[in-house]
């Protein structure tokens, strides 16, 4: 039985700075037959040059400047698959999008569209020739239709894009199709990366200029005015597992080599908060990890949802003091990589892969920090002595559970030392520093730590003393690796 055909549509006007990287994307995608079909909607620039040097793998298509809408439809009409997609020359598709959302459609023949995730990313500038960026944000759902994958039967009975709308052509698309109860399933799987580069067709609109509201007010006039209309669209279903799947059936090869990754979610004193923290673990998407969990009463996050994960270990340990049982879940680590979570934290989506990659592509880095940030429950009466150690904690820059270090560099280190009150990771830092590892930085907020009202406060002056003495242990080392 032959797999079906996708026709990927790619509309480019001036594109010649990005358009190669979208194209790669496509043509990188291990989904096959797929064919890419590239509309340069009028470009005075380069575009037609760097397309003809895929030539081989892409048809390409000249028309007079008409808009994206109009681009996209011309496309269609060329297009062969029995399946239509999507991307901008300014934007990425992630290894896979297309695998994981055919599945979609093999395990649910029903299903007309899948809608993924998408991943907005803010690019600084070309740095030695390679376009770089960071994470700006979690993944979002929103009706971009570089995120979908549509049935080619759907614009046969819809009709095509709305060439009229400069804008939010995609959304007038995706509420039409709702109102005709077209059958729709999200998939819970970055389908996009949306570049941020200040030369977006809606750089410095907003939503009155890209008259996003005329467009909803279409919808709401069709659904009141139609007979028998759907006047409320029902929810969507959101697909998270296909059923029948075996774990390994959606690990192709190539993950199955990745790095273990050990990830340890120490409670210490935060069982109510802890559930939150593992379900922003289980939430990576990264499919070689072994979560260890330890802490005093640990099994009671046992549940529903761990089955993702290579391995699971429950590291009961009586101790309250965060280091004694960071400690014991060290020794069990059998990951090249280890990463941490407090049970008052929360990884924001995408922690493990960012950090991954970028250890990966910088070997002789020992480990890589992303930023933290610290919320606060508005309107909640909080102690001085939380708001003091908050303030302490926020200037020491580093938290442990923005880290990923390999287990080899780990090891050089050491443990965490006993006693001190809440410093235990800013000695850690200071230790790893002092033995000469290599440290990278992502600019992206990777975990957020949240204060809790009745969270008990570590008092501010045994802080401070015990930071001073990791200090001083710090500035001993230094002088006597001088000697």
């Amino acid at each position: 039985m032959h797999a079906p055909l996708v026709s990927v549509i790619l509309p480019v006007y001036n594109g010649e700075r990005m358009v190669a990287e979208s194209i790669h994307s496509v043509l990188q995608q291990d989904y096959r037959p797929a064919e890419l079909i590239v509309i340069d909607d009028g470009s005075t620039d380069g575009t037609a040059g760097i397309a003809a040097a895929f030539a081989d793998r892409v048809r390409y298509y000249y028309q007079p400047h008409s808009g994206a809408a109009a681009a996209r439809n011309f496309g269609i009409r060329q297009a062969k698959g029995e399946y239509i997609a999507f991307i901008d020359a300014d934007d990425l598709w992630p290894p896979g999008k297309l695998r994981f959302q055919m599945r979609c459609f093999e395990a649910r023949p029903a299903i007309e569209i899948v809608q993924g995730l998408i991943r907005r990313i803010k690019i600084p500038d070309l740095v030695q020739g390679r376009l770089t960026g960071a994470d700006i944000d979690f993944p979002f759902l929103y009706t971009n239709l570089g995120a979908m994958l549509v049935r080619r039967a759907v614009f046969d009975e819809l009709g095509y894009l709305d060439e009229g709308l400069q804008f939010n052509e995609d959304t007038d698309f995706w509420l039409r199709a709702r109102e005709a109860g077209i059958r729709i399933v999200i998939q819970r799987k970055v389908s996009l990366i949306y570049r941020i580069h200040g030369h977006n067709l809606t750089t410095g609109e907003n939503l009155k200029t890209m008259k996003f509201f005329p467009v909803l007010q279409r919808s709401i006039h069709r659904r009141r005015s139609s007979p028998g209309s759907i006047q409320r669209l029902a929810r969507l279903p959101f697909l998270s597992a296909l059923p029948g799947s075996a774990p390994d059936q959606d690990t192709p090869a190539s993950e199955k080599s990745q790095p273990l990754v050990s990830v340890i979610l120490c409670i210490g004193g935060h069982q109510a908060e802890a559930p939150s923290a593992l379900e922003s673990i289980r939430r990576q998407d990264y499919p070689r990890t072994e979560l260890l969990i330890v802490g005093p009463n640990c099994r009671d996050l046992d549940g529903p949802g761990l089955d993702d994960f290579e391995r699971i270990e429950w590291i009961e340990h009586p101790s309250q003091e965060g280091a004694a049982q960071l400690n014991a879940a060290i020794k069990k680590c059998t990951g090249e990589l280890v990463a941490f979570l407090m049970g008052d934290g929360q990884w924001t989506s995408g922690k493990i892969k960012s950090q991954l990659a970028y250890l990966l592509e910088h070997p002789a880095h020992d480990y890589v920090v992303g930023r933290t940030r610290q919320i606060l429950e508005p309107g909640t009466p909080y102690s001085i002595q939380q708001i003091d150690g908050l303030h302490l904690r926020k200037n020491l820059r580093d938290q442990l559970g923005s880290l990923m270090v390999r287990r080899s560099a780990l090891q050089r280190v050491g443990e965490f030392r006993l006693g001190l009150h809440g410093m235990e990771e800013t000695d850690w830092f200071l230790r790893a520093q002092d033995c000469g590892l290599s440290k990278g930085t992502l600019p992206a907020v990777l975990l957020y730590q949240f204060l809790q009202p009745d969270a008990p406060a570590e008092e501010t002056e045994v802080m401070k003393s015990a930071l001073l003495q990791t200090i001083r242990a710090s500035v001993h080392r230094k002088r006597m690796g001088g000697e």
